[in-house]
């Protein structure tokens, strides 16, 4: 029986998972090696996840990087990710009958402004971002973080993500997966789990 249900942020609750793209964006708008690029923003983004420096600094790294202004660098690559407003009333159903949680790799600036504008608080039960676990996927020691708060065994937890990496080292620690595809295809693959959606 499933007891609780978990999403992640970056590729589920929002369009895109990666920077990626930006990545690709930015080193031909700004005439930069997209390898130092993709190095730099990996390399920043795995400090702040965990912790380790400021998400400011992030910004402001990639930002020089790019003799870019931080703040309006900031401001784009986070709009660009884009929202699915439409998860957000699956969620607040199925937390009726479950616990439900966001799991994030997401850096610290980043979450605190999604919690705030979509309210994410009234829809998870949970909200674990890697940089209170001191952990970051497919780290198994984040999904003990979580299954500690939640007090469940992993066979009693869904969890969804779009990376296979993290689909799979939850997998092996025994959660249920769903491989994020697209929100029609989560509404299906949950009802495959016998989760009722409505």
């Amino acid at each position: 029986m499933i007891k609780a249900i978990i999403f992640d942020y970056n590729g589920v609750l929002t369009f895109q998972g990666t920077f990626d793209y930006l990545i690709e964006e930015y080193s031909l708008k700004c005439g930069k090696s997209r390898e130092e690029l993709a190095r730099l923003v990996r390399h920043y983004w795995d400090l702040a996840k965990l912790d380790k420096i400021p998400s400011r600094q992030f910004w402001e790294k990639v930002a020089a990087f790019l003799n870019q202004d931080h703040q309006q660098l900031r401001r784009i690559w986070i709009d660009s990710f884009g929202f699915r407003r439409e998860i957000l009333p699956l969620i607040q159903h199925l937390k009726n009958g479950h616990q439900t949680a966001l799991l994030t790799n997401e850096i610290q600036d980043w979450t605190e402004e999604a919690i705030k504008k979509y309210s994410l608080q009234s829809y998870f039960t949970f909200i674990v971002p890697s940089y209170q676990a001191k952990a970051a996927k497919p780290d198994p020691a984040m999904f003990h973080f979580l299954l500690q708060k939640l007090q469940c065994a992993a066979e009693e937890c869904l969890y969804i993500d779009d990376l296979d990496k993290n689909i799979v080292s939850a997998r092996e620690m025994g959660f249920n997966v769903i491989a994020f595809q697209s929100f029609k295809d989560l509404q299906e693959k949950l009802q495959q789990h016998d989760v009722k959606i409505n």
